[in-house]
């Protein structure tokens, strides 16, 4: 399934906002950071992995054409969310043993990012209890 003429829309006219110069006049290409820059100005986050493989595949003066090829993959390619939520967990897991404490999931969720309020801390808490937390059995049962 490809873009909408809405979205095509949208996303052309990011690419052409960053392929400005100083000036403001449209040069007709962007390099390669500010190529990334755009892709995540579209909403989309590439991994780092992602952003090598991107950079490999184009030129430091890349053309709508290539913009609009990259953003048609993401587009097609949603995100793998229980995946994204694994890799933010592993952050914390020191051990990497595939757990976290309580303590440290309520320090991340009220916090770090869209703070929890503690009455929704309260309610997570409920659903874990104390102790240490499977953060794979945690983020199936969240997007079960």
């Amino acid at each position: 399934m490809g873009l909408s003429e809405e979205q095509e829309k949208d996303f052309r006219e990011i690419f052409d906002a960053y392929q400005k110069d100083k000036e403001g006049n449209d040069i007709g290409f962007v390099n390669k950071e500010t190529f990334i820059k755009a892709v995540r100005a579209c909403g989309f986050n590439p991994s780092e992995k992602e952003v090598a493989t991107i950079k490999e595949g184009i030129s430091d003066k890349a053309k709508i054409e290539d913009f609009m090829k990259v953003i048609e993959k993401k587009a097609a390619d949603p995100p793998d969310k229980a995946e994204d939520l694994m890799e933010c967990f592993r952050i914390f897991d020191k051990d990497g043993q595939g757990y976290i404490s309580t303590a440290e999931l309520k320090n991340i969720l009220t916090n770090l990012g869209e703070k929890f309020s503690p009455e929704e801390w309260e309610e997570v808490e409920k659903s874990v209890g104390d102790g240490m937390i499977a953060y794979k059995d945690y983020v199936n049962m969240i997007l079960g």
